[in-house]
């Protein structure tokens, strides 16, 4: 018999076949079907620990997990990455100094795009830390309609409202306010053209002034104040152009009826009592001659009379108005005597009424004789002193003419006869 010399196969960890002992020998079909069966080659991953030996006719699986997807063509394997997507919160994506993050956009020393809630954020990064504000350009126009076409500020609406602006629609839209500006107006107009407002642009200046000078006002902090002049001047002054002022007047109404007018036209005021009783109106004229007139030597009125404040009154009995005059200190009064000679005095001086002869001394031990003496008035202008013809100086009283006298005992002639009362005589 001929025996064939034959070699067992085996298969190592690593999934070849080991060389067998006699390598000439004869291997049977089982032994090497065996040996195939349990080759293979090995199959490792980053993140697993050990080896998986992949046998002939094993099938190997590509998997793609999150993010990632494998697809299988003509025996090539290709691994894509999806296009949605998402690293988790605890993700990012890196791009040299640029990161993504949940965060936002950081570009490490450069600029940040990052979000509070729904709120962007833009700033630079240094080391980690916003140091500063950045600058974005060439930002288009927000006030566009979705279609492209251009509107303005105050006609946006809709999906416009919620677009961005630049500095340029910024500046259109300042320049707009400043010219819309505001509108003042007042009770009376110097405009042309019978316009009743005049536009202030926002930046101009509005000047707060009185044309006649009646009214003063003063810039102070956040306001204007108002005064009246020290001196007031109404209807305006004769200018420079020889035009004539405005006849004015100022009123004044009490709630009860009664008022004040001062009328320029003729200078004169009127005043009216509770519920316009009583009226009076006060006037300038030309009234009577005082102690200090021109035509007044002889006391009595001049063509040349000053000039008096005078008032008009109604008759209550007719109801026609009545002129009155108002003096003053410097009429005065004239006195004159038998002798004609005028002394003229003003009101609230001195007149001296004396008795010849009589010193301040006499005067004080002066005795006098009541019903002796009477002064009468003519209804005019004179009054007249009269002694009594019939005179009666009391049993006290005497009458001296020289080295004579009479009292009530009789006739003395000093050094002379007397004749007394009783009899008695020398």
């Amino acid at each position: 018999n001929i025996a064939a010399v034959t070699s067992e196969l085996t298969n190592n960890s690593d999934g070849r076949v080991n060389t067998p002992a006699a390598p000439n020998a004869l291997a049977t079909a089982g032994d090497v079907a065996k040996a195939i069966n349990n080759s293979g080659w090995k199959l490792a991953a980053e993140g697993t620990d050990g080896e998986e030996l992949v046998k002939p006719g094993d099938t190997v699986t590509f998997k793609a997990k999150d993010n990632l997807n494998v697809t299988r063509e003509n025996g090539s394997i290709t691994y894509g990455l999806n296009k949605d997507v998402d690293l988790t919160g605890d993700g990012s994506v890196l791009i040299g100094e640029t990161a993504l993050t949940k965060d936002g956009l950081i570009i490490n020393n450069g600029p940040m795009l990052t979000h509070n809630g729904r709120h962007l954020k833009l700033g630079s990064v240094d080391g980690g830390n916003t140091v500063s504000p950045i600058q974005i350009q060439g930002v288009e126009s927000g006030l566009k309609q979705a279609d492209g076409s251009p509107v303005t500020l105050a006609e946006a609406q809709g999906e416009v409202l919620n677009n961005a602006v630049n500095v340029g629609d910024l500046k259109n839209a300042s320049q707009t306010l400043v010219d819309k500006g505001f509108n003042i107006t007042a009770d009376h107009s110097a405009l042309s053209g019978n316009a009743k407002e005049d536009t202030v642009k926002l930046g101009e200046k509005v000047n707060f002034t009185s044309s006649d000078n009646n009214i003063v006002t003063t810039v102070a902090d956040n306001e204007i104040r108002y005064a009246l002049n020290t001196d007031l001047t109404l209807g305006g002054k004769d200018g420079a152009d020889g035009q004539d002022g405005k006849d004015g007047k100022i009123g004044i109404n009490g709630k009860d009826g009664s008022a004040v007018v001062i009328n320029g036209k003729d200078g004169s005021i009127g005043l009216n009592g509770k519920d316009g009783a009583n009226g009076l109106t006060l006037k300038g004229a030309d009234g009577a001659q005082g102690v200090d007139g021109t035509d007044g030597k002889d006391g009595l009125p001049g063509k040349d009379g000053e000039t008096r404040l005078v008032y008009e009154i109604k008759d209550p009995s007719t109801g026609e108005p009545v002129t009155k005059q108002v003096a003053n200190l410097d009429d005065g009064l004239i006195f004159t005597g038998n002798n004609g000679t005028l002394n003229r005095h003003k009101l609230n001086t001195l007149v001296t009424v004396e008795g010849e002869g009589v010193s301040k001394e006499d005067a004080e031990s002066f005795k006098s004789a009541a019903g002796n003496i009477s002064v009468e008035a003519d209804g005019g202008s004179k009054l007249t002193v009269k002694l009594n013809r019939d005179l009666d100086l009391t049993e006290n009283g005497s009458v001296k003419l020289g080295n004579t006298a009479l009292t009530a005992d009789g006739l003395i002639i000093n050094n002379g006869p007397m004749l007394t009362h009783d009899g008695e005589g020398n």
